[in-house]
């Protein structure tokens, strides 16, 4: 979804003339395709959380470099050079890495579970010492006041 809407983006920019405004850009249909595939996005991205642990999920969305790499050679006909053809396989390469590993953290096991919360249990069972209260503090003009009378 990412590539595609840095895709439809670009190509919504170069569409608009020079002297566009601000507004202009309300007028122009793939401004609005762009909206709501992010709108997609971000509800794909709350799926995506929900099933999958971060540290996994966030370096797979760098496969986006890839396909925006690729898709804006095919369609905007822009050049990929040697470095950028590095930089794509190294990220190609981090992702497969990334991939190999498990996707969700293994939760503890129920035994293991409850000795940790009878631990925290005994944690938070201890007495805990309470600052004293602050002195109370009294004005100087109200204090000087009471000793001239």
């Amino acid at each position: 979804m990412d590539s595609s809407i840095q895709i439809f983006w670009k190509t919504a920019v170069l569409d608009l003339p020079d002297d566009a405004s601000f507004f202009a850009i309300f007028r122009e249909p793939l401004f609005l395709v762009v909206v709501t595939i992010m709108t997609l996005q971000f509800f794909n991205w709350m799926v995506v959380l929900a099933n999958a642990d971060l540290s996994y999920a966030q370096p797979v969305t760098a496969l986006s470099y890839v396909f925006v790499a690729v898709l804006s050679a095919i369609f905007l006909r822009e050049s990929v050079d040697a470095v950028q053809a590095l930089g794509i396989a190294l990220v190609i390469a981090g992702v497969y890495f990334i991939s190999r590993t498990d996707h969700l953290t293994k939760r503890a096991e129920p035994e293991a579970e409850d000795g940790l919360l009878a631990e925290r249990a005994q944690h938070s069972a201890r007495p805990v010492a309470l600052p004293s209260p602050a002195p109370k503090l009294v004005h100087a003009s109200t204090d000087l006041k009471s000793h001239a009378a």
